[in-house]
């Protein structure tokens, strides 16, 4: 088949993809499925599916917060003055005045709605149950506790604005700012736990008391792990428009959690198998430094095992394991790989290595990788840091093309702005050693 004729048959491929999923949407919507829930815990993703689903298909986002806000502005609103009390006070407001309002608000959107968030404890069914409110359909986003944790746990808030940077996806490029940046004390591993479970509790008494439904409507889980803003709506719109069958869905869930909690016991183990060996070494220092070379001599010479993330991510990639899919779905999209999940290539590595020791190439690089490093409880017993003379970081390499040269260069003033301070925090724990290129193999053997 001809490159054109390939192109053709792509081309009328999605066509007809896309005129399915048109008409399954067109089905859905005038089957009556218009009043939509979606429920699932913090830091989910939850309230951009709603605001995306609203948008996909032209129903109104709603939540309560916007609810109660609008009431409580509302002129002649008999309930605002004891809303401004509760909200003012940070007190909660009884579940039976939020449902009456989540209802009445409801009322005027007889095409239909999104409701992001309401209802997902047992009091607050009860209570939108007795107030009138009946849905078509709810969308449980679920994910594992990991997930959750990695996604909150890259947030950070600046002090001086108040203004939350997620330092993974989209770090600031301003780097006296990110590194003011401080973490958000609800989204301390602990909190966040809490949270987590008192979801889960609260989805499985959930269950328990109205079974498969809510307020009328059908109950359809979607797992969010790993997923894109687009594949995420996706997921959940074929589910919505019978695209997808509800049950495998929920198999493909459970799994998921089944897959996340074998990933804990090795990743436990791997923690626990590092503290003993006592031999754990973080080898740092700029591009062109050496790092490489004296990690293969550090190996041969005390029996330790070199690790670099770049080989574990294409060992991985070629293993069937529970890692495969999730590094793919990073590496397909040309994403680059969150720090959680370098440091589970690391520590499957180390559960998998036979070796006494290990010596860990360049990682980790960044104030951030560290701190997540210290989270998996991932101590060294040495740092040591390859530092170039002034002489070798001004020059480039001889035989470099211009384009590469340049590329050096940029590497090397990260490493200054960002390796730095990481090697910085590092010298709190194990003994940290600082060496010049010529004089490290010496000062170290």
């Amino acid at each position: 088949m001809t490159p054109e004729a390939t192109l053709a048959k792509v081309t009328q491929c999605k066509a007809v993809e896309e005129t399915a999923k048109a008409t399954a949407k067109k089905k859905m919507l005038d089957g009556g499925i218009r009043r939509i829930s979606v429920i699932g815990p913090q830091g989910i993703g939850r309230g951009q599916l709603a605001e995306d689903m609203s948008k996909s298909y032209g129903l109104p986002h709603l939540t309560v917060a916007e609810i109660l806000h609008h009431e409580r502005v509302s002129p002649g609103s008999n309930l605002a003055g004891k809303l401004t009390y509760f909200l003012d006070h940070g007190r909660t407001v009884p579940e039976k005045m939020k449902a009456e309002l989540v209802a009445k608000a409801l009322e005027t959107h007889t095409n239909g709605f999104v409701l992001d968030g309401y209802p997902w404890t047992v009091s607050e069914a009860e209570a939108a149950a007795q107030a009138g409110i009946t849905l078509d359909r709810t969308i449980v986003l679920r994910a594992t506790a990991e997930f959750q944790l990695a996604r909150l746990g890259s947030r950070r808030v600046d002090p001086v604005t108040g203004r939350v940077h997620d330092v993974e996806r989209h770090p600031p490029s301003d780097l006296d700012l990110l590194e003011r940046l401080i973490p958000i004390r609800h989204d301390e591993e602990g909190r966040v736990r809490k949270r987590i479970n008192r979801f889960e509790n609260e989805l499985e008494s959930l269950g328990a008391v109205v079974g498969s439904t809510l307020l009328g409507g059908p109950r359809s889980d979607v797992a969010a792990d790993e997923q894109s803003e687009a594949s995420l709506l996706e997921a959940a719109s074929a589910v919505l428009e019978g695209r997808v069958n509800a049950e495998d869905a929920m198999h493909d869930i459970e799994n998921r959690f089944k897959l996340a909690a074998e990933e804990e016991t090795i990743e436990r183990h791997a923690v626990d198998k590092a503290a003993k060996a006592h031999k754990l070494i973080f080898l740092l220092g700029a591009p062109g430094s050496g790092k490489a070379a004296l990690a293969t001599r550090l190996g041969k010479e005390y029996g330790l095992e070199h690790l670099k993330i770049e080989t574990l991510l294409l060992e991985e990639i070629y293993r069937e394991t529970s890692l495969r899919e999730k590094l793919q779905f990073f590496v397909k999209r040309g994403l680059p790989i969150p720090v959680r999940l370098m440091i589970k290539l690391i520590l499957h590595a180390i559960d998998r290595s036979s070796a006494g020791g290990w010596v860990i190439d360049g990682f980790p690089s960044t104030k951030q990788q560290w701190e997540e490093m210290q989270k998996h409880g991932l101590l060294p017993e040495r740092v040591f840091v390859i530092r170039l003379c002034a002489e070798l970081q001004a020059s480039p390499q001889h035989t470099a093309p211009i384009s590469l040269t340049l590329t050096l260069r940029e590497r090397r003033d990260r490493h200054q702005r960002e390796t730095n301070p990481a090697a910085h925090s590092l010298c709190v724990c194990g003994s940290v050693g600082r060496s010049a290129t010529a004089e490290i193999v010496d000062s170290i053997l």
